[in-house]
């Protein structure tokens, strides 16, 4: 199997998995309620936390959203053009029509 195709398995596995049990938490316990699935080793906390990680930005969600939208500007195009040059590095040996489409009809030229 390829080993993209095996990462990506497990990234749809673990937000299934992630999905339910917030489902669960949410609809079953009550606030600040756990409920102790294996005694010592592991239990579920309905909790809340309204901001990032560790309750930064609570209270200021407009905040957090501008950090995340500067993030997306910053970070998306430079992963384009990172796909664009191993695009470009696959085919560089190729001079081919289908290796000129390929670059051309993705962006990447």
């Amino acid at each position: 199997m390829n080993p993209n195709v095996r990462i990506a398995v497990v990234a749809v596995i673990v937000i299934f998995f992630d999905q339910v049990t917030k489902f669960l938490v949410y609809n079953y316990l009550g606030f600040a309620e756990d409920k102790v699935i294996f005694d010592g080793f592991f239990k579920l906390v309905h909790w809340g936390n309204t901001g990032a990680a560790w309750s930064m930005f609570r209270g200021n969600n407009r905040v957090l959203t501008l950090v995340a939208l500067g993030a997306l500007i910053v970070l998306v195009p430079r992963a384009t053009i990172s796909i664009c040059i191993l695009w470009a590095a696959r085919f560089r040996s190729d001079s081919s029509l289908e290796a000129s489409w390929a670059t051309s009809s993705t962006g990447c030229v």
